[in-house]
Order: C-alpha cells, then sequence, then structure tokens
C-alpha cells in the first residue's frame, strides 16, 4: 500500500529524531529520548515516588474537552497522590493532529501520558516504539468487557501489544426528528425499513423532506458506514473491515446492495435531491428551519441541535432520537462509531507505573462515570451507570442506551488507507448523481482496492 511506503518513512524519521533528541540531565549524562519499552524492575519501581518526594507526570492534550477529561482525571489522581503534580500541556488541533510525531518525538518534551486519535500517525508511532504497551492493564481491568471487544480489538497492534486504550466515544447511527412536525401529523417513528419507506411517501405529501443527510464534502462515507451495518452480518462486516483482507469484494453482493439502498433513498426522495452536494451544515440548516422533519447526524449534534433551537426567538421545537431502521429482518445491525479518542503511556517516562496508574484511574468506571456527569464527553465503557450518563442530556441517554443493547462496531471509513476513502466518496457521489451505477461503482472501487494493495 502506498501508506506504507509513507510509513517506511516515518520510521526512519522517528528513528532519526529518537537517536539525535537526547535530553541532558542535571548532571551532564546523557539520556535517550525514547526509553524502552522492556524496562528493567528497578526502574519501574523507582517510578513510584516516595512519601514526601514530589513528582510531576507531564501531559500531552489537545485543547478542548479532551483537557477538560485531564483536569478532571488529574483532581481524582492528586487526591490519592498528594505528592504528585500533573502538568498539562496543550496544543491546538493542526499542531497536535498532523504533527503528533514530533510533539512526542522532541526530547524537551519528556511528556509521560498523552491522548492522541486512532488515526494520522498514530499506527507508525506504536510501530516505531513510543507508547509502552498497556496489555498488563487491558488484563487486570478487563477492559475487553468493559469497552467491548469489537473496540480494544481496534487497539490491537500487529505485534500482539496494546498500546493505547479508548477514553471516549461518538457515533453516527442517529436519527434525529422534529417532535412538533411527528406529533402534528401523527407520524410514528419508523421501527423498520418498510416503515421507513410509508414515513417518506407521507413526509412528501406534505411538501417534507423526510431525512436530511449530509452527502458531500467528506460526509459520504458516514451514509455507507451507516447502510454497510445494515448489509452485512457482524462477521462479513468485520471482514470488510480488514484493509488487507481480499475474500470480500468490493463488487459482492452486500456491497452492491448497499449502494443500491443509497440510490433508492435519493431517487425516492427519503434524503433531499442533491445530496451529494450537500455537507453538515447544509443538512442540519435544513432540519432546523423545519423543512426536513428529520437528519442523520453524529452523537456530538443532538444538544447542539436542541440547544439551537432552545435559543430560537420563535420557539423553536423539541428534538428526539431514534436509530436508523435496520434494512431487513436478518440483520440486526450494531451501531458504528468512532472509538479513536485513546490515551497511551510514551516510552520517554521515566515513571511508567505511575503513568499507568494515572491511566488506570482515567478508565475506571467511577472516573468514566465522573466524566459523564460532568458533561464533558460520553464514556467509552459500556458498564457505567444510567444516572451518571443522564448529565450528557435526555439524547445521549438514549443513544448510550442503544450503545448497550445492540452493541458497537468501529465505522468502517476510521480503519481504511485515505486512498479507500477518496474512492468511496468517489463512488458515492457518481451513484448518488446517477454518473455510476451500483454495479460499476462496486468495480470501481475493487479496482481501486486492488491498486492500493499492490502499491
Amino acid at each position: 500500500m502506498k501508506r506504507n511506503k509513507l510509513a517506511s518513512t516515518l520510521l526512519v524519521f522517528l528513528a532519526l529524531a529518537m537517536c539525535a533528541g537526547c535530553a541532558v540531565t542535571n548532571n551532564g549524562a546523557a539520556t535517550p529520548n525514547a526509553a524502552s519499552a522492556e524496562q528493567p524492575a528497578e526502574a519501574a519501581a523507582s517510578a513510584v515516588p516516595a512519601d514526601g518526594e514530589k513528582v510531576t507526570l507531564r501531559v500531552a492534550s489537545l485543547a478542548g474537552v479532551t483537557t477538560d477529561m485531564f483536569k478532571l482525571a488529574k483532581e481524582a489522581f492528586i487526591a490519592e497522590h498528594p505528592n504528585v503534580d500533573i502538568e498539562i500541556v496543550e496544543f491546538d488541533s493542526s499542531t497536535y493532529m498532523e504533527k503528533g510525531p514530533q510533539v512526542f518525538g522532541a526530547a524537551e518534551n519528556n511528556f509521560d501520558v498523552a491522548w492522541y486519535y486512532r488515526a494520522f500517525s498514530w499506527q507508525d508511532m506504536c510501530d516505531a516504539g513510543y507508547f509502552l504497551p498497556l496489555d498488563d492493564l487491558y488484563t487486570s481491568e478487563d477492559w475487553f468487557s468493559a469497552l467491548g471487544t469489537p473496540v480494544t480489538d481496534l487497539y490491537k497492534n500487529a505485534d500482539g501489544h496494546y498500546y493505547s486504550v479508548c477514553e471516549s466515544v461518538v457515533w453516527i447511527d442517529n436519527m434525529y426528528y422534529n417532535k412538533d412536525l411527528m406529533e402534528k401529523f401523527g407520524w410514528s417513528v419508523p421501527t423498520t425499513w418498510d416503515e421507513f419507506v410509508a414515513f417518506s411517501e407521507a413526509a412528501q405529501k406534505e411538501g417534507l423532506i423526510p431525512l436530511a443527510q449530509a452527502g458531500g464534502s467528506g460526509a459520504q462515507e458516514w451514509l455507507m458506514d451507516i447502510l454497510l451495518t445494515r448489509m452485512f452480518t457482524p462477521e462479513e462486516y468485520q471482514l470488510a473491515c480488514d484493509p488487507t483482507q481480499t475474500t470480500l469484494r468490493y463488487d459482492s453482493e452486500q456491497w452492491i446492495n448497499a449502494w443500491k439502498a443509497a440510490k433508492e433513498m435519493q431517487d425516492s426522495g427519503m434524503i433531499e435531491q442533491g445530496a451529494s452536494g450537500v455537507n453538515t451544515t447544509d443538512a442540519q440548516a435544513l432540519f432546523l428551519s423545519g423543512k426536513a422533519v428529520m437528519i442523520a447526524d453524529g452523537s456530538w449534534a443532538g444538544n447542539v441541535l436542541q440547544s439551537t433551537l432552545d435559543g430560537d426567538v420563535n420557539g423553536g421545537f423539541k428534538v428526539g432520537y431514534a436509530m436508523i431502521p435496520a434494512y431487513n429482518d436478518s440483520i440486526v445491525p450494531k451501531i458504528p462509531n468512532y472509538p479513536c479518542n485513546c490515551v497511551m503511556v510514551l516510552s520517554t517516562t521515566k515513571q511508567p507505573d505511575l503513568a499507568k496508574s494515572f491511566v488506570q484511574l482515567i478508565m475506571s468506571k467511577s472516573q468514566q462515570e465522573a466524566l459523564a456527569k460532568a458533561a464533558i464527553n460520553n464514556p467509552a465503557r459500556t458498564d457505567v451507570s444510567a444516572e451518571s450518563v443522564s448529565a450528557l442530556g435526555e439524547l445521549t441517554v438514549s443513544m448510550y442506551q442503544d450503545m448497550v443493547k445492540y452493541g458497537v462496531v468501529p465505522m468502517w471509513s476510521v480503519l481504511m488507507p485515505q486512498e479507500m476513502l477518496d474512492a468511496m466518496n468517489t463512488a458515492c457521489d457518481g451513484v448518488l448523481t446517477g454518473v455510476m451505477t451500483p454495479d460499476e461503482a462496486g468495480a470501481y472501487m475493487q479496482k481501486k482496492y486492488e491498486e492500493v494493495l499492490a502499491n
């Protein structure tokens, strides 16, 4: 794959950064920028501060809710370890997301713990030894059960180690609806695809768009993420999400059916005409103005939409939530989510035990519940109490209940190389605009995939 060439280049850079970036200690001795993942037992023991000894953990954070999460955890951790201080260093998104290797690799930063996306350069940094394995915590804390194996499998590296853990999630399988319009026309929220089609026809007779669906500006892949979970069995979906598999082709019946469903949604008027040119802001405008009865959007959007409407001088309306119905009775879809907000312990740390303890606290059930109660973010754990999640709002409570009930799977688009996301967006545009047939879209995707594998 082209990505492998990029990875090789990055690995060379990382190796040079580690070798060249040596820090000089107070006594003049040089220390390597990145410590070995296999630290001696005595080194690990020395990371635990003795009574009265003041120790500082340095944490790299993305500005915003991530820093809020770390501040909340810092308060709880210092309460247990009063001789520990935690210095949270914020970075803006443009610096942090694209320049993670430089941020983590700079010797002068000396970070112990960091937050990052399971995207961008994450995989390459894992392979280059930037992070310490968290295998012991995965086992002792049973994160496999608490997070669910579809999420934890995403963090299992090719070498068998787990170098990060997901601390919060967002979901995309959300359908928000205008409660006032539903009540006015006596419509029920559809729970099957046939009911969805009937509702769509009824809404159009009233001059309304049934479902505002962003289909442009990169949102095409969200539409397909949703449809794929309805066309594939869980086993097939897991296979489809493997970026190196050659068994399930893009011109297979399941993929073609997903393209057909997208085309039917467009042609029947279920989603707005010209959806391939509609971005998320456009779709939200259709919903907020009352022109669309429903909107498909992420879990982050529900409360934002409601708060916007609550501030409307004209009174606005109340927003409800439901899952987009299953396409057929034989497949009960899991909820595609973005489980890529993760924390890790850097190999630069001189205090691995203490750093791991901080990550352990962040991922504890009590701290994940505190995260929800503070209305900071959606906890990644699936075993937190309904009471704690209630602080995130009625809409989020309903989403979280569905997540626990149906289970989650990572979004297909999270796991694919950029070349395949570009191909997906091109194919989706082609199908929605009629430039490509579903069969042609499948053939196009398969050809692109073979090119990616070959390179």
